[in-house]
């Protein structure tokens, strides 16, 4: 057993009954697409039930919880959006934005992708693919479309910017000032309010010390990532290699 936010208790909770119902009455669950931190939980109250975690997409995933064997079916699909290059510059939250403003819930959407060559895709759960081709027609103005794909093709663009700095210290609110271009304070204020995840944990300890390959999501801001801890300087700070999602 690990230890769990309050804000993570009925996730808990859930899980918990979907597993008994596993255990005591063989029933198989298939879940919405979950965040790493999800799956961390999963997995540690999964006691002697079979777990099956879908192989598509990168940070969010469709999962199996079975009392047995079985071959999983995850009914996953992959979507291309179709549009004007000339006329439209897709993002990670424009999309996302587009998405949500239907009404849908964010856990039936899996990962996002834009490539080099600015095609979008993004994964959603089977049983919502024909009310978003339906109903997703428009985004920032322009016309859009979409068709179910098997692959991505091309290659997936990193939409990251990244800067180096010297910091005093790997504490969260530090470097979440660095990443996110805020002052210290504003970065504690965000924090305390709980506004603040490290690997989708929330995390309200301003002192909180991060680690090499820790992901931050600020409410608002977007998401950062220290990519590398490097050496010390001559006055004693922490050189770190840092990047932002754009």
């Amino acid at each position: 057993m690990g230890f769990y936010n309050n804000e993570e208790l009925p996730f808990v909770k859930k899980c918990e009954g979907i597993i008994l119902d596993a255990k005591y009455s063989n029933k198989i669950t298939l879940l919405r697409f979950l965040n790493q931190r999800e799956i961390e939980i999963l997995n540690q109250l999964k006691d002697d039930t079979l777990l099956y975690i879908d192989s598509c997409g990168d940070e969010y995933k469709r999962v199996i919880i079975s009392p047995f064997e079985i071959k999983p079916e995850f009914k996953t699909v992959l979507l291309k959006l179709n549009y004007n290059k000339k006329y439209l510059e897709p993002n990670h939250r424009m999309i996302l934005g587009a998405l949500m403003s239907l009404g849908i819930e964010r856990n039936t959407i899996g990962d996002i992708y834009i490539t080099t060559g600015k095609d979008v895709y993004f994964y959603a759960t089977k049983e919502i693919e024909p009310y978003l081709i339906s109903e997703l027609r428009v985004i920032s103005h322009q016309a859009v479309e979409l068709e179910e794909k098997k692959e991505i093709e091309g290659q997936i663009k990193k939409n990251m910017k990244t800067k180096t700095a010297f910091v005093a210290s790997l504490r969260l609110d530090l470097i979440t000032a660095q990443i996110f271009n805020l002052s210290r304070r504003e970065a504690q204020e965000l924090i305390k309010n709980k506004d603040c995840k490290v690997n989708q944990r929330i995390i309200d300890n301003t002192s909180y010390e991060l680690h090499e390959h820790d992901v931050i999501s600020l409410k608002g801001y977007g998401r950062g990532v220290i990519e590398s801890i490097g050496g010390l300087s001559k006055g004693g700070k922490i050189f770190v290699n840092l990047a932002k999602l754009i």
